[in-house]
């Protein structure tokens, strides 16, 4: 059943992110949707993936796509922290 919070094609989503976390190796095969662009955590996981595989700069752009969408100073902070880290 889908989540009335979050529209658009949210259980493959969902589905594709758990698989990409047991996975790592096969991160770049996880697609997900546009119904989640808007949401933060979809950018943090993203971002987390590709520093995972190794792709610094694109973890940067993720975490820094994160940020631009994160709404409390916690969550922003944090998300400082996994830039200054993916850019090192």
């Amino acid at each position: 059943m889908p989540d009335p919070r979050f529209p658009g094609e949210i259980a493959d989503d969902r589905l594709s992110l758990m698989f990409a976390c047991c996975h790592p190796a096969l991160a770049r095969l996880a697609v997900v949707g546009d119904g989640l662009d808007r949401h933060h955590l979809r950018h943090a996981v993203e971002g987390d993936l590709r520093l995972r595989a190794g792709d610094r700069a694109g973890a940067a752009a993720c975490f820094v796509r994160a940020l631009d969408r994160a709404g409390s100073e916690p969550e922003r902070r944090f998300l400082r922290g996994r830039i200054a880290t993916a850019q090192a």
